[in-house]
C-alpha cells in the first residue's frame, strides 16, 4: 500500500597514607569523551524537540580546528559551539557552558582534539510502503545489484517476492511455497544477481526465479551431516539460514543445526559440500568476495571464542581465520569480506583480519540489529536505535573516522494507537546505485527509503 498522494513520511579518597599517583592525562581524556556524549545526547534531544531542519550540525566541543570534510558532496554546516576568544579553554554549546583543561601535554591535547567535531543531520523519508495486513514481517532483503531498487519477501498465504522501486512502483511473485513451510523452516535467505534472478532458500529447499522471464527452478538440497551440538544445545537461537550469489552465479547455501555448507553449480546443476572445520560446527552466514572466494561465517555453540569465518578459494584452498562475530558476512573491496553486525572485521580473501577503524565513542553500535550497507564512495551506514551512523570505511584513524562521520536523526516512527513503538530498525539495505532503505521494528510490515545525503 503505498502512501497517498502529497502524504509526508519524514515522519570516580582513599583513606590510605600511601601516596597515590594518577594519570592526568587519562583522566583529561576521559572527561573529553563523557562531556562529548553528553553533548551529543543534548543535541540529539534539541534536534528531535524543535524540528531542526535537514542540515549537518558541527558541535565544537574544546579546541579549534579545520572543520571535518563532509561525507557527502552539499552537506551544509553549523557551527553550534564555537570558542569565546575572551575566555580561552571555554566551549558553549546550547547554552551550556564546560571548561576545558587547563593543563594538558601535547599528547593529551592530540587525543581531545580528535573529539573535537561531530556531525549530525536530519535524515528524510522520501517514500514509504506499507504491505497489507494480511502479510507478517518481512522475512529477508537484498538490495538490487544493478541499478536501484529493493527486493524483499514476505508471506500471506504463500511467500511471495517483491521489488520496490525507488520511486515507489511494487511487484510482486508469487511462489510455490507455502506459509506454513516458512513457519515450519528456521529462516528464508534471499539473494538476488545483477541479471535479476532471484535464489530464495527455505528449510531444505533452493528456488531459484528468473524475474524477466519468469522462469521458476526449484532445487532440493542435499543432505548435510548435522552438527554435534545441536543436539545437546538450544540451536534455534542461530536461525541464520543465509544464502549467496557469486558474479559469476555459483550459489552457497548456509543451514542452521548442520555441519556443512552447500554450494550450487547452476550451469552443470550438481552440488558441492563444503565441511566445516569440526562437526560441532555450525554456519552462521556466507558470503562471497569480488574475486570468487567464499567465506563461510560459523561458531560451535557452547564453547566461547570458537566464532571464525572459513574462506574457501575457488582452486578449492582453505584456510581459516577466527573473528569475534560472524553473523554477517559481505563483500568489501576487490577481494575482501566484511564480517560482523556490531563488532566488524575485514578479512582479506588471504587472510589477515583486521578490524574495522570506526568512529571514536561509537557505542550506540551496541543497539545495532543489521548489518551495515555499503553506501558509494567506500561508506559504511549503520542503524542505531533512533539514528543512521554513515562514515568511511577506508580510514587507518578513528579521529579520521570520526571527523567524518555524519549521525542521521531519523523521524519517529508511525505507531497505531495504543500499540507497541519500539525504536530501531530491522532491515537496512542498499542498492548499487547508493539508495537506502530501512524497515522500523515499529512497523514491521513497512519499508522507507531514507534520503542520507
Amino acid at each position: 500500500m503505498n502512501p497517498a498522494p502529497g502524504t509526508s513520511w519524514p515522519d570516580l579518597h582513599y583513606v590510605d597514607t600511601e601516596q597515590v599517583e594518577l594519570d592526568v592525562c587519562a583522566i583529561i581524556a576521559r572527561g573529553t569523551r563523557l562531556r562529548r556524549r553528553r553533548l551529543v545526547a543534548k543535541v540529539a534531544a534539541a534536534a528531535v524537540v524543535v524540528a531542526i531542519a535537514p542540515v549537518a550540525i558541527a558541535v565544537d566541543v574544546g579546541g579549534s580546528g579545520p572543520v571535518p570534510h563532509a561525507p557527502f558532496a552539499g552537506q551544509v554546516r553549523h557551527t553550534v559551539g564555537q570558542r569565546d576568544a575572551k575566555a580561552p579553554g571555554t566551549a558553549t554549546t546550547f547554552g551550556t557552558t564546560e571548561n576545558g583543561p587547563a593543563e594538558a601535554s601535547p599528547k593529551t591535547a592530540d587525543r581531545a582534539s580528535s573529539y573535537r567535531m561531530f556531525s549530525i543531520a536530519r535524515a528524510v523519508v522520501r517514500h514509504a510502503m506499507t504491505l497489507p495486513r494480511s502479510y507478517g514481517r518481512l522475512l529477508a532483503v537484498a538490495g538490487a545489484r544493478a541499478g536501484s531498487g529493493l527486493w524483499f519477501t514476505a508471506t500471506a498465504g504463500r511467500l511471495k517476492l517483491f521489488r520496490l522501486s525507488t520511486a515507489g512502483a511494487l511487484r510482486s511473485w508469487a511462489l510455490p511455497t507455502p506459509a506454513r513451510s516458512v513457519r515450519a523452516s528456521s529462516g528464508v535467505g534471499l539473494a538476488v544477481s545483477a541479471t535479476g534472478v532471484a535464489w530464495i532458500g527455505v528449510g531444505s529447499t533452493l528456488v531459484s526465479f528468473d524475474t524477466k522471464t519468469s522462469h521458476l527452478s526449484t532445487w532440493r538440497l542435499p543432505a548435510v551431516a548435522r552438527s554435534s551440538s545441536a543436539d545437546r544445545l538450544n540451536a534455534d537461537r542461530s536461525k541464520a539460514d543465509s544464502v549467496a550469489v557469486s558474479q559469476d552465479g555459483y550459489v552457497a547455501v548456509a543451514t542452521s543445526r548442520s555441519s556443512a555448507v552447500s554450494v550450487l553449480d547452476p550451469h552443470a546443476g550438481t552440488f558441492r559440500q563444503i565441511k566445516l572445520p569440526s562437526a560441532a560446527d555450525q554456519p552462521l552466514a556466507v558470503g562471497f568476495a569480488r574475486n570468487g572466494t567464499l567465506g563461510i561465517g560459523y561458531e560451535r555453540l557452547g564453547k566461547p571464542r570458537s566464532a571464525a569465518v572459513l574462506l574457501v578459494e575457488r582452486t578449492g584452498a582453505e584456510r581459516s581465520v577466527p573473528v569475534p562475530e560472524p553473523t554477517a558476512v559481505a563483500a568489501y573491496g576487490a577481494s575482501g569480506l566484511l564480517v560482523g553486525v556490531t563488532t566488524l572485521y575485514v578479512v582479506h580473501a588471504r587472510g589477515h583480519p583486521r578490524p574495522l577503524i570506526l568512529p571514536d565513542d561509537s557505542t550506540g553500535l551496541a543497539s545495532v540489529a543489521t548489518p551495515p550497507a555499503p553506501l558509494p564512495g567506500d561508506w559504511l551506514a549503520v542503524a542505531t536505535g533512533t539514528s543512521i551512523l554513515t562514515f568511511p570505511a577506508t580510514t587507518t584513524s578513528h579521529a579520521i573516522a570520526t571527523d567524518q562521520s555524519t549521525l542521521w536523526l531519523t523521524p519517529q516512527p508511525r505507531c497505531h494507537p495504543r500499540h507497541r513503538c519500539p525504536a530501531g530498525y530491522h532491515v537496512l539495505a542498499s542498492d548499487s546505485e547508493g539508495d537506502l532503505w530501512v524497515a522500523p521494528n515499529a512497523d514491521p510490515r513497512t519499508i522507507e527509503l531514507v534520503k542520507v545525503r
